[in-house]
């Protein structure tokens, strides 16, 4: 990833079955994460752009028919590869 804010978008559709409280934790990465989003096509449902104890804490307040997206805007150090994982859970 670059070293400038880029958005990356993954299915979140199955572990997003219902309208609540949700908890986005990342472990490993090189990525600085600057906002944490679930989305409907454009249409931004929840959003936070700070972390609550070492996690990002969404609140849905309904669930969309159709498929639901996890937004991450994130900033990359440029030179090496960012690895780890994303969990999504609901709370």
């Amino acid at each position: 990833m670059r070293p400038e804010p880029s958005p990356m978008e993954i299915d979140a559709s199955d572990k997003v079955p219902e309208a609540g409280d949700y908890v986005v934790e990342t472990k490993g990465w090189g990525l600085h994460i600057r906002s944490v989003a679930l989305v409907d096509g454009d249409k931004v449902l929840a959003q936070v752009a700070r972390q609550q104890g070492g996690a990002w804490r969404l609140k849905l307040a309904a669930r969309p028919a159709g498929p639901i997206r996890l937004r991450l805007v994130a900033n990359g150090q440029g030179w090496y590869d960012g690895r780890g994982t994303i969990e999504l859970r609901k709370e």
